[in-house]
């Protein structure tokens, strides 16, 4: 037989990609904390062999990877059919939805191919508050204050509002004397202004 009587066409293979979204540490992760800083993996097989090219990745500020990426990045070259994204970080993030998701753009063996959208959950955190009253103790007539250290958040914002009981409400469950709301900026301390000129002896008791 002629040589145009038996063509052969081999077709590539469509590969299976497989991401990760790996915090600083390289944990694998879904949800981390506000704050944290993420990057994308990919892992690109086949029956074929090791898959070559490489691979972009894509960054959304939804759970589903809807709409238009916030950013691409640039081309990362497959090594041993992986390649992780160390140079495309995003973070430190605020709470909220993200994800990822990976366009591998095929070899001459193995057809171009996306991993499956990546949802990644950032949760507020929890921040500690401790208070001191100034003074702790004093007379009638002492201006009365209250302050407040604000550690372990990440750039918290908002206020903290500070509540001042009198003696004759030691649970603090009924309208407070005296309340002041101070704007927060971030860890720090913060302090009630001008205070409280106490009326009566007793010990008054503040809530912040």
């Amino acid at each position: 037989s002629g040589c145009a009587d038996e063509p052969v066409t081999i077709n590539a293979l469509t590969p299976t990609v497989t991401t990760n979204v790996h915090n600083a540490k390289h944990d694998v992760v879904t949800s981390v904390p506000a704050g944290t800083t993420v990057h994308d993996s990919v892992s690109v097989t086949g029956s074929d062999g090791t898959a070559t090219g490489n691979v972009i990745f894509n960054w959304y500020t939804n759970n589903a990877c809807s709409g238009d990426p916030v950013s691409t990045s640039g081309n990362f070259a497959l090594s041993g059919g992986s390649a992780d994204a160390t140079s495309f970080t995003k973070g430190p993030l605020n709470a909220g939805s993200y994800s990822f998701k990976a366009h591998y753009n095929g070899d001459s063996n193995y057809n171009a191919a996306d991993g499956a959208c990546e949802p990644l959950t950032v949760t507020k955190v929890t921040p500690n508050i401790n208070t001191i009253p100034n003074p702790t103790t004093g007379y009638v007539g002492y201006t009365l204050n209250d302050s407040a250290s604000l550690t372990g958040g990440y750039t918290p914002g908002g206020s903290i509002v500070f509540k001042l009981f009198s003696p004759s409400d030691s649970t603090c469950s009924g309208t407070a004397t005296y309340t002041d709301t101070v704007s927060v900026s971030g860890n720090g301390d913060y302090a009630t202004s001008p205070g409280f000129s106490a009326n009566t002896s007793g010990t008054w008791h503040w809530t912040a």
